[in-house]
């Protein structure tokens, strides 16, 4: 193997490893979205209707 390709080999692998960590964070995001409109609605449910 080549330096050239060793190092083509180290790029794709950090490349994939903040992919990751990028989809972690957008997960995590996305869950407490969710859980605040969760909450959004039963304060809905429960009390009165805010109106905008």
């Amino acid at each position: 193997m080549t330096k050239k390709n060793k190092d083509q080999e180290l790029l794709v692998v950090s490349k994939f490893f903040e992919e990751a960590g990028d989809v972690e964070k957008r997960y995590k995001a996305l869950k407490k979205t969710i859980k605040n409109i969760k909450k959004f609605n039963e304060a809905q449910i429960k009390g009165k209707v805010a109106e905008a």
